[in-house]
Order: C-alpha cells, then structure tokens, then sequence
C-alpha cells in the first residue's frame, strides 16, 4: 500500500512517499522534522523516500549513484548487470558533483541510491526490493 504525505513547515512543501512494512527502524527521510512527524503520527514504514521541489528531474532510465570501494554498490551493480537492465552508473568519486546530486535526491549520504523513471528512489537495497521495484516498473 503507498500513501503520500503532504509536510509543510515554512520550507518547500515534500511529498512523502510510504510502503508499510513490520520495520520502523528503517526509516529514510529529510530532516528531523519530518522524521519526528512521521513518528508522531505512529507510521510503521520501510521505505520512505522525500522529494522536494529542489531535486532534480526525473532520470530518463534507472540511474545508480555509488562507487566501487563501496560493497552495497558492488551488489546493487551486480544484480543489476544480472538482470539486464538498462542502467546508468553515477561514480561518487569521480564526478564532484554526483555526492551532492544522490544527496538532494535521498536526503542521506549513503550510497547506492537508485533513482527510478517514476520519481522514487531506494537507498542501499537489499536485492530482494531492488528487484521488486524493477518488477514494479517492468524493468524485469
């Protein structure tokens, strides 16, 4: 089930995007506000991803942000590269810019963030979301 969420707070409105789930713990949001919002309101999620309107446009294909020392990333690319699809690769180290970019879209500063089509992202997947998001899109 998917419910958005419009937070204002004298900032740009964010649109939150939540799938249910048993694990609270897992929470990914954009500032404490929201977070304390979302615990207030007594939301069990798993995954939350928070758009504002400074984020950037949507990719035109699944786009990866990581880099290779890093082990999540590794296997995000991996699954990704085992179920053909048609990906791009953004390398943190190597473009100055792309840990700001993969900041602005997630909110965090872990890597891999996955920025999909559709405007949703994921922030160190497990394979097992990762390739329910891709079912989801038809990537698979």
């Amino acid at each position: 089930m998917e419910l958005s969420i419009l937070l204002t707070s004298g900032q740009p409105s964010m649109i939150v995007h939540i799938l249910h789930s048993s694990q609270p713990s897992n929470l990914i949001t954009r500032g404490e506000r929201c977070q304390r919002t979302l615990r207030e309101t007594a939301v069990s999620a798993k995954y939350i991803g928070v758009m504002s309107e400074t984020t950037e446009a949507l990719p035109t294909k699944i786009t990866m942000f990581g880099a290779d020392w890093c082990s999540d990333c590794r296997r995000s690319e991996a699954l990704l590269n085992s179920l053909n699809v048609d990906w791009e690769k953004v390398d943190v180290e190597k473009d100055p810019s792309a840990a700001d970019r993969a900041q602005a879209i997630s909110g965090r500063l872990s890597i891999p963030v996955v920025h999909f089509p559709d405007g949703t992202f994921q922030v160190e997947p497990s394979d097992k979301d990762l390739t329910a998001k891709l079912e989801e899109l038809g990537a698979i």
